[in-house]
């Protein structure tokens, strides 16, 4: 959800110094695979592509609005772990006895999901989409039926200020696929 919106917790990019900025970056490319890392720095181009909009100040649209929160003291031996995020990313990753635990619950996105900027083009969800593509294109009549919502819901079931919502589960189980069509 966008900053205008939501009230986030920890220190946002926009209040760090330029050599804070630069650690969190490597932090994050670290932290991440570099296609993990490619995607998050790709969301934060797409905020910045959306902060010329008319709605942008209104709304916060703005890389400098994504913010980085640690849970527990970063240790060796001890849980802990970090959450980042803003509008369409937010990742949490859990760590303990120096181990990556989870990255979840996790969620990213563009929108929009092409666009240039500064003279870049910009894809990043279209390998997503396409295997999204894939798997409906693999289902039979039957299978697209059972995956079928019917509707596509309007906004974000779920996120903060919604705590313990948990949408219906709607779809096909991916235990019912065959395994050719678990390949994608």
């Amino acid at each position: 959800m966008p900053a205008g919106i939501v009230d986030r917790t920890g220190i946002a990019v926009a209040e760090l110094s330029d050599e804070q900025r630069g650690l969190l970056f490597d932090f994050l490319a670290s932290s991440l695979s570099e296609e993990g890392y490619g995607r998050v720095m790709d969301i934060m181009a797409a905020e910045a592509f959306l902060s010329s909009d008319r709605r942008a100040r209104r709304l916060q649209w703005d890389p400098q609005n994504y913010w980085i929160s640690f849970y527990g003291t970063p240790s060796a031996g001890l849980p802990w772990g970090w959450q980042y995020g803003g509008h369409h990313l937010v990742l949490n990753m859990s760590v303990a006895s120096n181990k990556v635990e989870t990255l979840s619950p996790s969620f990213v996105g563009t929108e929009p999901a092409v666009f240039s900027l500064n003279g870049v083009d910009y894809a990043s969800m279209v390998d997503m989409h396409q295997a999204g593509y894939a798997v409906y294109s693999a289902l039979d009549a039957e299978q697209r039926a059972e995956a079928d919502s019917e509707r596509v819901p309007r906004d974000v079931q779920t996120g903060p200020g919604k705590g313990g919502v948990i949408p219906p589960v709607i779809g096909i189980r991916a235990s019912k696929l065959r395994n050719e069509q678990k390949t994608f």
